[in-house]
């Protein structure tokens, strides 16, 4: 289910599984997502999780025309500092990837200069 949230601007995605999960059970989805805003340069895309979970991997892909100048992996805990990564720019691809996530906000953001 994808849900618009005009006001901010945001998208909210909510994936859902044929059927609940046994106790102990693991699934891994992949999923992707594309936004394409004309006239509204994007500058994050950001993941929650509210539990703790095995992994989490966020990737970004520019157009070839136009990279980011700068940019960062983000990670907002519920209670405390956010952790900011500079990440090498300009890229055409910004990945994040954690292994054994707490519960938070992950996010990449970059800037156009």
């Amino acid at each position: 289910r994808v849900y618009e949230l005009r006001s901010i601007p945001a998208i909210a995605a909510e994936l859902c599984l044929d059927r609940p999960l046994r106790a102990g059970e693991t699934v891994m989805t992949e999923h992707a997502m594309e936004s394409v805003r004309i006239g509204v340069p994007q500058t994050e895309m950001g993941r929650g999780l509210p539990a703790a979970t095995e992994r989490i991997t966020m990737e970004v892909r520019f157009h070839p025309t136009a990279f980011p100048v700068v940019a960062s992996a983000c990670f907002r805990p519920p209670e405390g500092a956010p952790t900011v990564t500079p990440l090498v720019t300009p890229a055409s691809t910004l990945r994040f990837d954690v292994e054994n996530p707490e519960p938070g906000l992950y996010a990449l953001e970059w800037g156009w200069g």
